[in-house]
Formats: structure tokens, sequence, C-alpha cells
């Protein structure tokens, strides 16, 4: 029987967990930064939308062209209450690229991944 908490990831294994998804995932170097400096509560549950986007990568919005930047081929996801988005896409060789994990204020995170994408 599943319960409510076997979907959750405990602190224990956070650290394994931290170690496994910057292994199995592309990240930007700020992108890092940005995940590394988040609080451990709020990092917590950016984990959990990392695991369901290597489980289901289609699962967050797709972007586009928005505000001047072409964000096509992107995708987010919400985190933190709405205030942050997890912002990537997918590399030539199909392994998911993280580009930001920062604030919807301002835009900010879209930013950030336009500015990072467009120096590579």
């Amino acid at each position: 029987m599943t319960t409510e908490n076997d979907n959750h990831l405990e602190l224990s294994d956070f650290e394994q967990v931290v170690e496994l998804l910057e292994k199995c995932l592309w990240w930007h170097h700020k992108a890092v930064m940005e995940f590394r400096a988040l609080p451990q509560t709020v990092r917590l549950e950016a984990i959990q939308h990392l695991v369901g986007i290597v489980r289901k990568p289609s699962m967050g919005k797709a972007l586009e062209f928005k505000h001047g930047m072409d964000l096509t081929g992107y995708r987010k996801v919400f985190f933190d209450g709405a205030t942050r988005r997890i912002v990537y896409d997918f590399g030539d060789d199909g392994r998911i690229r993280i580009w930001s994990m920062g604030d919807r204020f301002e835009l900010q995170a879209y930013k950030d991944t336009h500015r990072r994408a467009n120096k590579k």
C-alpha cells in the first residue's frame, strides 16, 4: 500500500539524490549555484520537481517567444509557491539541460536562461 509520504523525499536521502540529479542532468554552472543557494526545504521541493522532469520530461509548460526573448524549445516548472522557475530544454543527445532555477520576479529566470543559452 502506498502512503502519502511514499512520494516525498526524506531529508536523510537529500544529499544522495542531489548528487544523482547533478550527474544525470546537464546543469549550467550558474544553475547549480542557484540550486545550492536555495534554503534546504525549497531545495527539497525543487528536487521533487527535478525527479518529475526526469520521469516525464514533457511535464513542464512549453515556453515561446515573449518579452523579446525566444525561448522556444524550453520548458518551465514552477516551485516555491510559484515564485521560482526551473527552466530546462533538451540537448541534441536528448539529455535534459537545466539552465536556471531562478526567480519569476521581473522574468529573472527567463532572462538568465536566454543569456546563458546564447553564450554556449
